[in-house]
């Protein structure tokens, strides 16, 4: 078993970060840690995750040693061996003009927002990277940053010998999650081939550990079963969106499974 590790997280005034901290709690028998440094650039919000995780920590993971918030880069990066990042570039007045602004020019906001999104976090990432090698060469980088394909991307450009960034992202687990559920299997009894990240994703085959493929069983699955119920989910949420939607939901209702 590894040593207890030291891990800083970034971006911690973000509302995800309750939710990384209970996963690293229920993970704590294979991911050890002593010490948890919080840094975000805005204290207050910061301030009232760390109260929250504070308690959460006394009562869930009494082995951490030491609990540490910061707005201090130095302070924060230091002695960490690892790093995980969910930075929110900009604010949510940001995040709400990546949105609207695609609606306005008569797009799906989602993905054009997430585009804009991901273009906005590069620099920040950049910035970021650097620091945090100035201060811990040797660390692991684990960026959840947000669109996650986009940065990525720049990240490999900007350090491409740097093979301690990961890029990471919940998206990929949970249509695994989905595709087991529909096969009649559990999720680590799938091998999937899989390429992107959020925004950016293309699950290309499915086989079973006996390497027994299962793509186009999955396929044949999800058109017989899914694709109604997915289509029916979607003009519902479209039937109060804005008038630029409209498009959109009859396109999905032509659509012939």
């Amino acid at each position: 078993m590894m040593r207890p590790q030291k891990l800083t997280a970034v971006g911690a005034g973000s509302t995800y970060t309750l939710g990384v901290t209970n996963s690293l709690v229920a993970g704590k028998e294979v991911f050890s840690l002593s010490k948890i440094t919080f840094y975000d650039i805005d204290e207050q919000r910061q301030a009232s995750n760390a109260k929250a995780t504070e308690s959460l920590l006394r009562e869930a993971y009494p082995e951490i040693e030491e609990f540490v918030y910061t707005t201090d880069k130095e302070t924060a990066f230091s002695d960490a061996g690892f790093f995980f990042i969910q930075l929110p570039s900009g604010d949510l007045a940001t995040r709400k003009h990546d949105e609207q602004v695609p609606l306005f020019y008569s797009c799906v906001e989602q993905e054009t927002g997430g585009m804009a999104y991901g273009l906005l976090s590069i620099d920040d990432m950049l910035t970021l990277v650097k620091d945090i090698r100035h201060f811990a060469p040797d660390s692991w980088i684990l960026n959840y940053t947000n669109s996650a394909a986009i940065v990525a991307e720049a990240l490999q450009r900007e350090f491409p010998h740097d093979n301690r960034i990961l890029g990471t992202r919940d998206m990929p687990t949970a249509i695994m999650v989905r595709y087991a559920q529909l096969l009649g299997f559990e999720i680590w009894d799938l091998v999937p081939e899989y390429l992107g990240l959020n925004h950016f994703q293309w699950s290309t085959e499915v086989r079973n550990r006996e390497v027994v493929n299962l793509t186009a069983e999955a396929k044949r699955i999800i058109l017989r079963k899914s694709s109604a119920l997915l289509i029916h989910r979607l003009l519902i949420r479209v039937e109060s969106a804005p008038q630029s939607f409209y498009e959109y939901k009859i396109s999905f209702a032509e659509v012939r499974v």
